[in-house]
């Protein structure tokens, strides 16, 4: 795990500079940042300070708020919305081309999850081929407007599944989430949950923390898988205001791309705590990238001093002639 204190590090060597910036290039950036300077002479008192470290890597605002995406940092919706969609491939028996009830594997969800931002049912018929279903009475789609009714039919089915699950109170939260929050209630912090559940489904989630929160409703499933962030940027701004603080002192906690995305265009620092489905996806700008808070002990203090940059995907090797980065394995 690569994780980046008030410290002092070497780089050296254009060729592995050229390497490591391909692997990671937000960390060498930061990792630039603290290079370690050789040993000189005492300036002269009349000379201009260098500019200090620590002052470089202090906070631009205090923190005063976190906002969770329950879509995702607060529960991972990712696996719930591949079963979704599983049950409704179940309801209208819709059959795979190897045989039996098209059911998609964790492996399945992480490369359509990924690569489309359409429908998943649409992107991967239009792949893998239109399959047999009972909505047409057991024979494939014969044109547009039926393939349009297969995807309507089985986004319906998996949203009325999602909604159904997330009620069900058999979710938990991910690692570290309740903890983080008690944590932020305990320092005086707000907390926001946007895209929350109804009532009922958020008290099961949290508990009677669910009471003294900011709570923005969800959006449609399949909408919300889509990403729009605009649209989220805006939320993130609407929950500034709803909270009297100013988009500067926040602090966004999510799990895939385009929310960081968004928290930069809202002016607001981000987290991100990623899933087997985004694990892959680039996360430029993000504060933190960890697979989740309890494993990489992130705490309210740390988030507060804004002094850390980490990336948990990235392993750290210390040569003699440098420090080398990789992600996956591979410079």
């Amino acid at each position: 795990m690569a994780r980046l204190r008030d410290a002092n590090f070497e780089i050296t060597g254009a060729a592995g500079r050229a390497r490591r910036e391909a692997a990671c290039p937000a960390l060498l950036k930061a990792a630039g940042a603290l290079q370690r300077r050789p040993a000189a002479a005492a300036a002269p008192a009349s000379r201009a300070r260098a500019p200090n470290r620590r002052a470089a890597l202090a906070p631009r605002a205090a923190l005063k708020a976190l906002i969770f995406e329950c879509d995702g940092a607060v529960v991972d919706t990712e696996e719930l919305r591949r079963r979704s969609y599983n049950e409704a491939f179940r309801q209208l028996d819709v059959q795979s081309a190897e045989g039996g009830v098209l059911q998609w594997s964790p492996q399945d969800w992480a490369e359509i999850g990924s690569s489309t931002r359409e429908p998943k049912p649409r992107w991967y018929f239009s792949r893998a081929g239109w399959p047999v279903s009972n909505l047409h009475g057991g024979r494939a789609p014969a044109d547009d407007g039926e393939k349009s009714a297969l995807v309507d039919a089985l986004q319906g089915g998996s949203a009325a599944a999602y909604e159904r699950i997330m009620g069900s109170g058999e979710l938990q939260p991910r690692p570290g989430v309740l903890r983080l929050m008690d944590e932020a209630r305990a320092a005086g912090l707000a907390v926001s949950v946007r895209g929350a559940p109804p009532a009922a489904a958020l008290r099961a989630l949290l508990g009677d923390r669910a009471a003294a929160m900011d709570a923005a409703p969800a959006a449609a499933p399949a909408a919300a898988e889509g990403g729009d962030a605009g649209a989220a940027a805006a939320a993130y701004l609407a929950a500034a205001a709803r909270l009297g603080v100013q988009p500067s002192e926040c602090l966004v906690l999510a799990h895939r791309a385009d929310r960081v995305g968004a928290a930069m265009a809202a002016g607001m620092r981000c987290v991100v705590t990623y899933t087997p489905a985004t694990k892959l996806q680039e996360f430029p700008g993000a504060s933190h990238v960890v697979s989740d808070l309890e494993s990489a002990a992130i705490s309210v203090r740390e988030l507060v001093a804004n002094r850390v940059v980490q990336d948990d995907r990235i392993e750290m090797t210390v040569t003699d002639s440098g420090v080398f980065w990789s992600k996956g394995g591979a410079f």
